[in-house]
Order: structure tokens, then sequence, then C-alpha cells
């Protein structure tokens, strides 16, 4: 238990203000650290990585692996805007996006996780012992990243583990990011000029700061999303990438759940399926009652219906400047050539 419980106290917020902070929060997340440890780590198995972006169903598809015997998760260990154990022993870039590796970065990077992935460090993993699904005894890890899309390839190369990568369509996303009022992390990547020189050059680099300084709300939002998505969506053929598409996972959820469970060897793919019929504590009450009543299908096929033709016009335009085919603004489905199913 000597993975720096402390660090939850006051004094070592990470990136977290203090008065943001409550003397209740701070124990709150002791009480779960401590919890944490209580499972018995015999890992046996090689972890499963979800790289992904925010608001893209990555809390469902995480939980719904969870169910499995033997298996416990990592969520979001490179979130530093959350409070964090190993705050201290990470690197800090800009907005939190992780984009580009010093040396010295990824030597930190490489210990940090050699060790969560070895199990020897505990960070936001089960802990809620009472709740179904826990395992006492775990021999598998399932990790949430949101926030190293861009180092997906350095992953893949520094460890031995299972990588899938999962994703929604961009207008969706761009339109519950602005409803929640959050702000824009499209900066972390324009401002990287190694990261523009190598996946950008200068032409697309110039188009994007345009967009991102003068573009209306919905086409910053894409523009950030086509940023996001890039570098994974590049690498899906020469990685053997298995992109699994938000829109798959929640209109067919017994055949997703069971190629999840042929491709990574989990065994149980019914406990899968019951939990994507379950929505996530993110999934909005509407959005939530709409699935309930009419089927996820028809939840998918609104998610346009009130972005203006202007809007998405313009969303398109940001598309076509990244090359980017798996999804047309204007039409709710991916394209079926990047379907798991495709090859089948």
């Amino acid at each position: 238990m000597a993975s720096y419980w402390w660090a939850y106290l006051p004094g070592h917020w990470g990136t977290m203000r203090p008065e943001y902070v409550s003397p209740r929060d701070g124990l709150k997340r002791v009480v779960q650290h401590v919890l944490g440890h209580l499972s018995i780590y015999r890992l046996q198995k090689r972890p499963l990585l979800i790289f992904t972006t925010r608001r893209s169903g990555s809390t469902l598809l995480l939980h719904m692996l969870y169910t499995q015997p033997h298996t416990d998760y990592v969520n979001e260990p490179l979130n530093l805007w959350l409070l964090h154990p190993h705050y201290t022993l990470l690197p800090h870039p800009p907005l939190g996006k992780f984009v580009t590796l010093s040396d010295e970065d990824a030597a930190r990077l490489r210990m940090y996780f050699s060790r969560v992935l070895g199990g020897q460090w505990r960070v936001r993993n089960q802990w809620a012992f009472w709740r179904p699904y826990y395992s006492l005894v775990v021999h598998r890890l399932v990790v949430k990243l949101l926030n190293a899309n861009a180092l997906l390839e350095w992953f893949v190369r520094e460890f031995n583990v299972d990588v899938t990568y999962l994703i929604r369509h961009p207008v969706p996303v761009a339109a519950s990011i602005i409803r929640q009022q959050w702000e824009g992390i499209a900066e972390a990547y324009l401002q990287n000029q190694q990261f523009c020189d190598v996946h950008l050059g200068s032409e697309l680099c110039a188009f994007a700061r345009r967009v991102w300084h003068t573009g209306s709300p919905i086409q910053r939002f894409v523009l950030e999303w086509a940023l996001e998505n890039i570098i994974p969506l590049r690498l899906r053929d020469s990685l053997a990438l298995d992109v699994v598409t938000y829109e798959e996972l929640v209109t067919k959820p017994r055949e997703v759940a069971q190629w999840l469970s042929e491709r990574y060897d989990f065994p149980d793919p019914e406990r899968m399926y019951q939990r994507i019929l379950t929505p996530s504590p993110t999934t909005a009450t509407q959005s939530s009652h709409l699935i309930r009543q009419e089927g996820p299908a028809t939840l998918v096929q609104r998610s346009l219906a009130q972005i203006p033709r202007s809007e998405l016009a313009l969303a398109q335009e940001v598309l076509d400047a990244f090359g980017i085919d798996i999804y047309r603004a204007d039409e709710p489905w991916p394209l079926p050539a990047y379907s798991i199913f495709s090859s089948e």
C-alpha cells in the first residue's frame, strides 16, 4: 500500500486548485485509494488499453469490460485534472494532453506505466467491494486513456499490451462538449511544433489555427476531435488497430460483446451485453430515456437533427482538410469499412 495515499491530502492537489477540493473530497479519495488495495493482483493476461476521447462512450465500454471475472480497471491514469497520487512523478504537458515526449518525459512515463500495468501501483481502480462484478483476485487490467491518443504507437512499442480505439461521430461529441461548457484543448496540439511539423504540415496547421481562432463553436470542437483522432486513424492499418465505433457499440450490443469476448479472450459476453444496456453515469437523462423508449438507433440518428446544415458543412470542411473519412458530418453512421464485422 506504498503508492502514495498521502498525495490526496492537502498540499498535493496536482492541477486541482485547493479551494475546489473540500476536506471531505480529499478524505474520500484517500479511502477509495486504500480500499483499492484490497484486491489481490495475480496478473496473468496482457492489459487491454482503451484509447479514446472525451464524450465518446468510454465509461460504458470500461464498465462493460469490468464485468468480466478477475478483471480490474484503471480509470484515466493520465488525467491530471483529478486528484492524482503520482502527480509529482509524471510529466505535466500543456492542458494535460500528452502529445509528444522528450527523452526525460518518456523515461518518467515508462517508469510510471511499468508499475501501473505490472500491478505495483493502483490508480483509480475498483474499490467498492460490495458492488456487483468486484473481483477479489485480479488476472487482467483494463486501462482507459483519454489524454494520450498521440502516443498510441509509443505505448504499443514500449509495453506488451492489447489496444483498442473507441471513436464517436465528431458532431455529437462537439455538441456534447459545448453543452458541458468545457474548455477546448486544441491548442495543446497546435502549439506543439513537433506535432504540427510531423503530422500536419504548414498548410494544414495554418488552416487549423484559423479555424480554432475564427470558427464557430461546432467547427472548433470538430477540429479538436480531428486533432485527437488523426494519429490513431492513420495507424489503423499499420498497427492492425481495432477501431470500435460508439454507434456500433450502442446499436449492436450483443454482437459487440461477443466480438470483444472472442477478440480479447473475455469469458462472459452475456455479462458485457447486460452492462451495455445500462446507461453510464455520464449519459444524460434525456438520452437514457430515448434509449429505453425508442432504442439506441434513434439516439444515434437524432444526434445531428438539431445541428444547422450550415454548421454541418463547416464540420465537413474540417474532416475533408484532415482527410478523415470514417464519418461524414451530415451522416450519423460511420463508414461501413470501419465496422469491426467488415472482415467477417
